[in-house]
């Protein structure tokens, strides 16, 4: 063992460790090693959570993905998605995909499973949602989220009286939008 004097100048090799003194050292060290595993896996979890990634830099395609989805304004299938990408360089739907599942992992856009699209989030930044909620109108397309502090109450009470464990709260309701509802039809 390496040992130093009360000056800190080295002595060089004093003795050697005991089997006690060193299943003592190898306690240690195990301590030391399970609670930076233990720091590691965390940091790995946080990464993973919207509050860690809302700081990530999305990638070029991801960012692209967004921008035509905002750009859009309406929503979008994946597929449209791709027609409108090609110029950019996407080839293949899993492209369109993985950034989509990644946007949505981050809370910038919502997949609205009952017309199979995909629409970028109304409140413009990364965050986790209690609930999501859409009007969606048949005639022209048109998707508004909208966010309600009572009916999300009331379905996180629901689903807490009968020990039901919610993992997402999504709403879709179908309708005719207002400008839709006074336009004339022919």
């Amino acid at each position: 063992m390496y040992c130093a004097n009360k000056e800190g100048a080295g002595v060089g090799f004093v003795r050697m460790l005991t089997f006690y003194q060193m299943g003592q050292a190898w306690r240690c060290i195990d301590r030391i090693t399970t609670r930076l595993r233990s720091l590691a896996k965390g940091s790995l979890a946080q990464l993973g959570s919207p509050f860690m990634m809302k700081r990530k830099k999305l990638t070029q395609r991801q960012q692209q993905v967004l921008d035509a989805l905002t750009a859009a304004g309406r929503p979008q299938s994946a597929y449209t998605l791709l027609d409108t990408l090609r110029d950019q360089g996407f080839r293949v739907p899993l492209q369109i995909y993985r950034a989509l599942n990644a946007l949505i992992d981050v809370g910038m856009v919502h997949k609205l499973e009952s017309i199979n699209s995909f629409v970028a989030c109304a409140h413009g930044h990364p965050h986790g949602h209690g609930m999501a909620a859409f009007t969606i109108c048949d005639q022209c397309g048109r998707a508004d989220e909208f966010a309600d502090d009572v009916v999300e109450a009331q379905l996180k009470q629901l689903a807490h009286d009968r020990r039901f464990q919610l993992s997402q709260t999504i709403i879709e309701m179908r309708g005719t939008c207002e400008d839709c509802s006074t336009t004339p039809h022919d």
